[in-house]
């Protein structure tokens, strides 16, 4: 999630400089990543800070803006600063089907090497784009923050166990039992990984997806922990 807030120290004091207040509202920009596990929960809270006054604008590609569309004209229509941009993404250029926009699409799993080199130019692109206006940006982790958390990486190899600490139970894994995301072995992905690093040093701050209610007795064991 990306943010930008513009002083309203000077511009508000002028009521009839309608052009002047409008820029000095907060605008939220959005750009989630290209599967249903970012684009949702991004979607859901852009919608909720745009029914709060802001401004809000969420940037994808056409294929996942047909699948937001229908929801997000419904509240254009009622009035709220919500807008949709889209980007054209270069599928067939890439050497990928077309239509292949998001990650649940992809034919097979080697096809995502592609995705994510595409993306890491998008946002070498996007990231010269804001600079010039200097923008307060966040990062959205859409399963908690477990991804950040590397005790994993202290252990000599995949089948020596470790202990995730600050947990009510007892807790041993070992880096093998891990998930790919968690603990990637292709190039790519540890490239991947270390960008994601570099964005979470240089953000104003990181959005969490969580909830209470499914997880009451870890919801903030690793907020604590970190």
């Amino acid at each position: 999630m990306h943010l930008r807030a513009e002083s309203s120290s000077t511009r508000a004091q002028n009521p009839n400089d309608s052009m002047s207040s409008q820029s000095s509202k907060l605008h939220f920009v959005f750009i989630p990543l290209m599967c249903p596990g970012h684009l949702i929960p991004m979607v859901d809270m852009g919608r909720l800070l745009a029914q709060h006054g802001v401004t809000v604008t969420i940037v994808t590609t056409p294929l996942n803006a047909s699948r937001i569309k229908t929801i997000i004209d419904r509240d254009i229509a009622s009035g709220i600063q919500l807008q949709l941009l889209q980007l054209r993404f270069p599928c067939i250029e890439a050497g990928l089907p077309e239509g292949c926009e998001n990650i649940d699409a992809l034919p097979s799993r080697p096809c995502q090497r592609i995705l994510w080199l595409l993306l890491g130019c998008y946002r070498s692109h996007l990231s010269s784009s804001w600079k010039r206006h200097n923008p307060n940006q966040a990062v959205f982790y859409q399963i908690d923050i477990t991804p950040g958390y590397l005790i994993y990486e202290k252990v000599s190899d995949d089948l020596e166990p470790f202990v995730v600490p600050g947990l009510p139970d007892r807790i041993e894994l070992t880096r093998g039992q891990l998930p790919n995301d968690l603990n990637p072995v292709s190039v790519v992905l540890k490239v991947k990984e270390e960008d994601m690093r570099i964005a979470d040093m240089a953000s104003y701050g990181l959005v969490v997806n969580s909830s209470e209610e499914l997880k009451p007795r870890f919801g903030y064991w690793s907020l604590a922990t970190l």
